[in-house]
Parts: structure tokens; sequence; C-alpha cells
């Protein structure tokens, strides 16, 4: 998406190859965290996921999401991405265009894994954005500064006050 700039309203169908032994945890899952289905239409059409497209269903709310989602086919790989299961959770990606071109990537490991780690800067943005679909500015920058000092804290009870404080209104 963001290599080829792709918007929702470019893309005709996505085709979502996965390890057979694994695929039931995405094809169709209620959850809509796994839900192939429902999250990559989210992620296209908003650009990005929020926490709170977890919560609310927004195949519900925005026609784009909803089309799309009807467009989403999840194929069972017998051969190559299932013989790397389960030490790789291999994917490859078809994402047919209404220009008529198909776009094709294979993904052996989701960033965040070990052999794929995060830098400090895509960390840091992944949490202020997860912070900040549920707290004020001020205690967006807050968990950050607690979370760097916590190994050599004396005590867990800034974070913990931190962490059980209730989303702002």
């Amino acid at each position: 998406m963001r290599d080829e700039g792709l918007t929702a309203d470019a893309v005709e169908r996505i085709v979502l190859h996965f390890a057979r032994s694994i695929i039931h945890c995405i094809d169709g899952n209620p959850l809509k965290s796994h839900c192939a289905q429902y999250i990559l239409p989210v992620a296209l059409v908003n650009g990005a996921i929020s926490v709170a497209d977890l919560f609310f269903d927004r195949r519900e709310t925005d026609q784009r999401i909803a089309a799309l989602s009807r467009h989403v086919t999840v194929v069972a790989d017998d051969g190559e991405l299932e013989a790397l299961f389960p030490a790789k959770y291999a994917t490859i990606f078809e994402v047919e265009l209404k220009d008529g071109r198909t776009l094709r990537q294979r993904n052996d490991r989701a960033l965040g894994y070990p052999e794929t780690p995060m830098s400090e800067a895509q960390l840091l943005g992944k949490a202020r954005a997860l912070f900040a679909t549920v707290a004020a500015p001020a205690r967006v920058e807050a968990p950050p500064a607690v979370i760097d000092g916590l190994a050599d804290a004396p005590s867990v009870a800034p974070f913990a006050r931190l962490m059980g404080a209730a989303p702002d209104a």
C-alpha cells in the first residue's frame, strides 16, 4: 500500500495466500483484529488501523470498507507456505488493480518479530498512535518516558497509575 501509493479506489480485489494449517485464524474470523476480510480493507481505506476499528465494525458505517471487504479472498496454500509453517507465517498478497495490473508481494515475517524488529522510531510511533485513540495529548507523551525508566525504577507505581487511568473523555 505504502510502496505503491495505493488507494482503496484503485483496488479491484485482494487475494491473501496463507498456510492451510493456520488459515482458520484469519479467514472470516469473528475477531475483527484477525479477520483478513475486515482488517485489510480498513487499513487500505483509512491508511491505518485504530484501536476503535477493532471494537466498531466499520463495514456498518463506511460503504467503501464494506464494498472492499466483499472483494477480499483468502486462499489456503498447501505448498511452500504450508511447508514453512509454523517456523514462519509466510503470506503472499496479490492486489488486483482496476487498471488491470496485479501487484504481488510475499512476506515471511511480520514486522515486530525478533527477525524483523521495529526501530525505536516505529515502536514509539505505534505506541503514540495507540495511546492517542484514548488519551489527551499530554497523556500520549507520558507512557514512553515512564516505560523507558521502568527497568531501573524503584517502583512500578507510576506505570501502574498510568495504565490504570481511565481513558480520557
